[in-house]
C-alpha cells in the first residue's frame, strides 16, 4: 500500500514538473501570451467563474494581452482567442477542411435544432443539410414568396424538453399540411411559400431531417430579426437624428413608389446604413469558436507587428464577431460608436462593408445563405413603422448582451409607441 502511495505521489509530481502552467496533455506555447494556470488543471479556475460572461473575459484578455491570447482548460485543452478580422478569415475560408465547430458544440446542436442541421453536422453531412435549404434562397424564390410574407406584416432541461416537444409538433404538423399540398396535382400552379419550396426541393424521405431544417431556418429567422432591430431601436434612440433621417427617407421613397421591392432595396441608402452599423456592434452571434483537425498556420498581420500563429491539431481557436467590429484598428478611433455614416459617401451613396472587416454573416463554405434576404425584410419592417409611428425610449441606461447563443439584450428594452398624424407625416 506504501509503494501504491508513494508511486502515486511521485507521478503526481512528474505531472506537476511536467505542466508546471497547464492542464495536463497539453503541449507549452512559450510563444503566446495569457494567464498564468495552475499545475494540470491549467486556468479552470479563471475560465469556470467567467463562463457566462465569455465576451467582457475575452475583452480583459485582449486589454491585457492583445489580440492573440491562449489558456488551457482539462477536457477543451488549449485555446486561442484570435480577435483579429485576417486570422478569422483565414479560420473562415478553412472551414470543414482544417476546422469543424468540434464535438462538444456538435451534441449541443444536435439537441436544439435538432440532427442533421446545418449547425449539427460536419462534412458530407453538412453539405447535404446545407444543399437541402439552398433552394429557398434563390432570387426567385424571395420574390416570389418573400414579397408577398412582407406584404402582411402586422406588426432547466425538462422545460427545455417540453418545449422542444411542442415546437416539433408544431413543424411536423405543417409539413404534413405542406406535403400534402405538393402531392396536390391541383395546386401545382398556385402561389406557394418557402415551406413549400423546401419540400419540393427535398429528396430524402427523413422526416426528422426536414423537421430539423425548419427549425433551424425559423429559429435562426426570428432571433437574428428580433435582435436587429431591438438593438436598432436601443442605437436610435440614443440617436434619434438617425431615426429621423430613416423616417425621411422612408416618406420620401413611398410618395415616390410604394413599399420597398426586392430590386430596389438600395434606394434606401439610409436604412441600410442603420442596418449594417447595427451589425456591426451588435453582430448575430457575438462568440463562436472552432476545433482545428489539423496543423494550420495564420498568416502574419505585418501592419500590426503580428507575426504568423501556428495552431496544432487539436486546438480551439475563439473568437467574437463583437470585439473585433469595435476595435480602432479595424474601423477607426470611433470604432465603438454608433455612426452609420461610415457606411455612406460623401455623395450620399450607400457603401456595403466587406470581409474580412465585416464579418456579421460569417465567411467561406458557412457563409450565411439569408445574407442577401435579411437587409430586405428589415428595410421593409423599418420603412413600414417609421411611416405611422414614433418611438421614444423609457429607459436609455447602457444595454449589454445576455448569456445566449445569438445577441440578445439582458434586460428588456422598453419603448413607448406613438401614432403619427397626417400633419406630422406631411412635414416629412
Amino acid at each position: 500500500m506504501q509503494l501504491v502511495v508513494g508511486l502515486f505521489i511521485i507521478a503526481v509530481l512528474l505531472a506537476v514538473i511536467l505542466y508546471p502552467d497547464r492542464c495536463i496533455g497539453v503541449a507549452a506555447r512559450k510563444d503566446l501570451s495569457g494567464p498564468r494556470g495552475l499545475p494540470l488543471v491549467g486556468n479552470l479556475l479563471q475560465i469556470w467563474p467567467n463562463r457566462r460572461r465569455m465576451i467582457p473575459l475575452m475583452e480583459e484578455l485582449g486589454k491585457k494581452y492583445g489580440p492573440l491570447s491562449t489558456f488551457t482548460i482539462p477536457a477543451w485543452g488549449r485555446t486561442i482567442v484570435i480577435n483579429r478580422p485576417e486570422w478569422l478569415a483565414h479560420v473562415k475560408q478553412n472551414d470543414l477542411k482544417s476546422y469543424t465547430r468540434g464535438s462538444v458544440a456538435v451534441s449541443i446542436f444536435e439537441q436544439f435544432p435538432g440532427h442533421f442541421t446545418p449547425v449539427a453536422t460536419e462534412g458530407a453531412a453538412w453539405r447535404a443539410s446545407r444543399k437541402s435549404i439552398q433552394p429557398i434562397f434563390a432570387v426567385k424564390s424571395f420574390q416570389d414568396h418573400l414579397v408577398s410574407a412582407m406584404d402582411e406584416l402586422d406588426g432547466t432541461k425538462s422545460h427545455f424538453d417540453k418545449n422542444i416537444s411542442r415546437l416539433w409538433a408544431a413543424i411536423e404538423a405543417l409539413i404534413a399540411e405542406h406535403s400534402d399540398r405538393k402531392r396536390s396535382q391541383d395546386n401545382l400552379n398556385e402561389k406557394t411559400d418557402f415551406l413549400t419550396s423546401l419540400i419540393q426541393g427535398h429528396s430524402e424521405e427523413n422526416p426528422v431531417f426536414l423537421r430539423n431544417i425548419m427549425v433551424t431556418l425559423l429559429f435562426g429567422g426570428r432571433d437574428n430579426t428580433q435582435n436587429s432591430i431591438s438593438w436598432a431601436m436601443y442605437e436610435l434612440s440614443r440617436h434619434p437624428q438617425w431615426l429621423t433621417r430613416m423616417r425621411k427617407e422612408a416618406m420620401e421613397l413611398d410618395q415616390a413608389g410604394g413599399m420597398p421591392t426586392f430590386s430596389n432595396v438600395s434606394s434606401y441608402i439610409v436604412h441600410l446604413a442603420v442596418f449594417y452599423e447595427t451589425l456591426r456592434l451588435w453582430p448575430g452571434l457575438p462568440k463562436n469558436a472552432r476545433y482545428a483537425i489539423v496543423d494550420d498556420v495564420l498568416p502574419a498581420v505585418p501592419d500590426l507587428g503580428l507575426p504568423e500563429v501556428p495552431i496544432s491539431k487539436g486546438t480551439y481557436v475563439l473568437w467574437s464577431d463583437r470585439i473585433i467590429m469595435r476595435d480602432p484598428t479595424v474601423y477607426g478611433e470611433d470604432a465603438a460608436e454608433f455612426n452609420p455614416g461610415r457606411h455612406i459617401s460623401p455623395e450620399g451613396k450607400f457603401i456595403k462593408p466587406s470581409l474580412p472587416e465585416f464579418i456579421s454573416f460569417g465567411a467561406g463554405p458557412r457563409y450565411c445563405p439569408a445574407a442577401t434576404i435579411v437587409p430586405y425584410e428589415w428595410v421593409c419592417i423599418w420603412s413600414a413603422l417609421l411611416r405611422d409611428f414614433d418611438f421614444e425610449a423609457l429607459d436609455l441606461a447602457e444595454r449589454t448582451v445576455g448569456d445566449t447563443l445569438t445577441n440578445q439584450m439582458e434586460k428588456p428594452f422598453m419603448v413607448r409607441v406613438r401614432l403619427l398624424d397626417k400633419q406630422e407625416q406631411l412635414e416629412y
